[in-house]
């Protein structure tokens, strides 16, 4: 007797890809920061290969648990991509606010600059980390 994801047409996926996907975001992430503050020279920062690696670990966590729900799997790659984007910038802005506000009652400013640094500095680079990232995903798997 065969199980049900036999006949699926969207099977799970194996740890294999989702290995490969961890890798793509940690790696592909970190070093593009790394890129970014050695291009800013002596304005370069360390700062930017640590929002590398945030980014990184955002995705890698966004992109697996999504990869785990066959609704997201049965997506276009479009639609794929933008749910991963949105889900990176959920996952990373949780990690921000956990990491950069203070232990005592946040402020209502100390929040909004925290998501305004984030929509400026992170959200363009998280859409085209989402983009590459399930674009290289989705090949490997087909």
């Amino acid at each position: 007797m065969t199980s049900p994801e036999a006949h699926s047409s969207n099977p799970k996926p194996s740890l294999k890809l989702l290995v490969r996907v961890v890798v793509l975001w940690v790696v592909g992430c970190a070093l593009g920061g790394v890129v970014v503050a050695s291009i800013n020279g002596e304005f370069g920062s360390i700062l930017f290969a640590g929002f590398g690696v945030a980014l990184g670990l955002a995705g890698a966590v966004a992109h697996v648990l999504l990869l785990l729900i066959p609704a997201f799997r049965s997506r276009p790659i479009v639609t794929q991509s933008l749910l991963l984007w949105l889900a990176t910038l959920a996952a990373l802005l949780a990690l921000s606010v956990l990491v950069a506000l203070p232990s005592e009652e946040p402020s209502t400013a100390a929040l909004r600059e925290t998501v305004s640094t984030m929509v400026q500095y992170i959200s363009l680079p998280a859409l085209l980390a989402a983009v590459a990232v399930n674009w290289l995903a989705n090949r490997a798997a087909a």
